[in-house]
């Protein structure tokens, strides 16, 4: 560890943060190792997040801000004080820089301007551009990540054998499909967690798998110029997940529905048809 701290002394920046991903990892299967496997939390009492009141308005402490957040939602799910909940890590008309966690010198990198970053604008030339866009994408699903890391540490509260994450449905989504032209085209959604009580389908095996729902699009007699052509509208996703939790999600009323047909999506739970 020592050599990759040295070694992180030459780098320029964008090398430097791809190794500050790999160490963060190295650091973290240490961390799991030493306390047996970061095992379950047990009780409703966990410490609170060690958090500053200033870091809340301080950009640069965004990250920390947010994993504080993601203990809170796990704490509050596991302890059996809310059923749902939502975390917003971001938006896509956010003028703010991406910062990314401290390296071992407390040096801070960041990615400018994440709005832009997302119009792939920001930077030199257009492998800078890209480089920035896909950092700043990855700077999110870190974000997301950590979420999930504290949700798989708590027992379910009605579950004790199972994990949280065993019966917690995570729907990680945007409000664009790419922020370039800032269209909705091939909007991407991913479902994690809840095979145990929702059924999600990840497939035989078991690793997760992508499903192209086009063919089930609601519009497909539509006329070939009209953009909303073999899409699935996304309150049908919605009402496919309140199906498999076995309540009503309201898309179906006559007056939500606009005239269109609000079935369920096939394919995204075992007990769903």
């Amino acid at each position: 560890m020592e050599e990759l701290r040295e070694l992180k002394q030459g780098l320029d920046s964008v090398e430097k943060e791809k190794l500050n991903v790999h160490l963060d990892a190295v650091e973290q299967v240490v961390k799991e190792l030493s306390d047996g496997g970061g095992g379950p939390i047990v009780g409703c009492e966990p410490d609170a997040p060690d958090l500053e009141d200033s870091w809340v308005g301080d950009n640069s402490r965004r990250a920390e801000v947010l994993t504080a957040h993601g203990k809170v939602i796990a704490a509050g799910l596991a302890c059996g004080v809310t059923r749902v909940a939502t975390f917003q890590v971001g938006a896509s008309s956010e003028e703010n820089s991406l910062y990314m966690e401290p390296d071992s010198d407390g040096h801070r990198l960041h990615i400018p301007n994440a709005h832009q970053s997302a119009h792939r604008t920001v930077g030199k030339d257009e492998a800078e551009r890209i480089m920035m866009w896909r950092e700043s994408r990855r700077w999110y699903t870190r974000r997301v990540k950590a979420l999930l890391e504290e949700l798989e540490r708590y027992p379910d509260p009605d579950f004790p054998n199972d994990r949280l994450l065993d019966h917690t449905l995570v729907v990680i989504t945007s409000e664009l499909a790419d922020g370039l032209p800032e269209n909705q085209w091939d909007m991407p959604l991913q479902l994690i967690g809840a095979q145990k009580s929702l059924g999600l389908n990840v497939g035989a095996s078991g690793q997760g798998r992508l499903l192209n729902i086009r063919d089930q699009a609601e519009n497909k007699e539509a006329d070939k110029w009209q953009f909303w052509k073999d899409q699935v509208n996304l309150s049908r996703i919605w009402h496919t997940i309140a199906a498999a939790a076995g309540v009503q999600s309201g898309y179906d009323a006559p007056e939500a529905a606009g005239g269109w047909p609000v079935d369920v999506v096939s394919g995204l739970f075992s007990g769903v048809r």
